[in-house]
């Protein structure tokens, strides 16, 4: 299988390979290097969580963070985030 990767393509390649890393080894690794940080067990998917509520919480425009994590729509951040910032969701409503 070939995969069409450009610059802005947003996966975990393995160089090695030239395929992109399964979830299964990210996760691994994410554990492994969590762990020797010292840093409390989460889910990568946390990370998620935590990108949109920091950018709310700078004051970002929904729609400049909407993009970067892949929603279509600026309804679907609203939606599922807008619980962490009234301000936000005012805004999304507006839109």
């Amino acid at each position: 299988m070939e995969y069409d990767i450009k610059d802005d393509t947003l996966i975990f390649l393995n160089h090695t390979t030239g395929k992109p890393f399964c979830d299964v080894a990210l996760r691994k690794a994410f554990n492994y290097y969590c762990k020797k940080a010292n840093v409390p067990k989460i889910r990568m998917y946390d990370l998620r969580h935590t990108y949109a509520a920091t950018m709310m919480s700078e004051g970002k425009e929904a729609y400049l963070f909407s993009k970067r994590m892949g929603h279509k729509n600026i309804n679907t951040t609203i939606n599922v985030y807008g619980h962490l910032s009234n301000k936000v969701r005012k805004v999304g409503v507006i839109l």
